[in-house]
């Protein structure tokens, strides 16, 4: 049985016709799971559909604890984190132990169930801090996860393990950043080296984007990777001047999301018919609710 891949997206974007679509193209027997809210329900008609307020019990009992330390807004940071604890127990609930976890804003080229095996060594997987590609091999280390966030926001030790980190954060970046999800990813594959791999180092199995403004050992051109195509499979130029590199995903962070949709490849008529049809009902979201506002 396939892999499920799980996504979790507060209300609705213009990408995500392009996203999900991809992800069901390049893998055609993996469950696709959204665990979004009203504004997404119509994606019930490509694939699994979820109301994550139904699996927030545990995220809703972790937001007394916690505090922002970063410089991207308070109910930001806060639902990056809150977000495993809703996968956790979307886990639990539905008796899955193993998935693959993807941002909203990752396209797949390659069918992810096939390599999902390859990377089993480890219980988890990171792109160095990053978990927007993560291969979740086993439920109890995503509760370890969990636990270990918990620990640095509800224990004076962990406290103060925090509020250590962060001083040696600002002294490097000042007013960039701070403490987010990716902190405590990076601490905890630090922690456990045997349970969760860094899958950023390209490999037999090709390599996958940490986010295409970041090099990565790659040729950039215009500020992010420049990428080739042999086919609908991107490859990257590695800067030693070896062979081109296959990647089995891109992510498209922040501005670059506005590049999703060229790089959405094969668009087959049936594809472009139905993210024309989630297109629309986008826009007629979006003028529904500017008319809201003008009542």
């Amino acid at each position: 049985m396939a892999v499920p891949i799980i996504l979790i997206h507060s209300g609705n974007s213009d990408y995500l016709a392009y996203s999900i679509t991809q992800i069901k193209q390049s893998c055609p027997d993996s469950e696709i799971y959204l665990l979004g809210d009203g504004a997404t329900k119509h994606f019930s008609m490509l694939i699994n559909h979820r109301y994550l307020k139904n699996y927030f019990r545990s995220a809703e009992e972790f937001a007394p604890h916690f505090f922002n330390r970063s410089t991207n807004g308070a109910d930001y940071e806060l639902f990056c984190i809150q977000r495993w604890f809703i996968l956790l127990e979307f886990l639990e609930a539905n008796n899955i132990e193993s998935c693959i976890y993807l941002d909203s804003d990752v396209l797949p080229y390659t069918d992810l169930d096939k390599l999902a095996p390859k990377l089993s060594r480890w219980q988890m997987t990171t792109l160095y801090k990053s978990p927007h590609t993560n291969f979740i091999h086993s439920r109890d280390i995503l509760a370890k996860f969990c636990a270990f966030i918990k620990f640095h926001y509800s224990t004076p030790e962990g406290k103060t393990l925090l509020e250590q980190y962060y001083r040696e954060h600002y002294a490097i970046f000042a007013d960039r950043g701070g403490i987010s999800d990716m902190t405590f990813f990076l601490m905890f594959r630090r922690r456990h080296p045997d349970l969760v791999g860094n899958i950023c180092p390209p490999g037999p199995e090709g390599a996958f984007d940490i986010t295409m403004e970041e090099a990565q050992g790659f040729v950039m051109e215009n500020k992010v990777k420049k990428i080739s195509w042999q086919g609908n499979t991107p490859y990257g130029t590695p800067l030693n001047g070896s062979a081109p590199v296959p990647f089995n995903t891109l992510h498209f962070q922040g501005p670059n999301k506005g590049l999703i949709a060229p790089f959405s490849r094969p668009m087959s008529l049936g594809r472009k018919a139905m993210v024309s049809t989630l297109k629309a009902i986008y826009i007629a979201q979006r003028v529904i609710a500017k008319l809201k506002k003008m009542v």
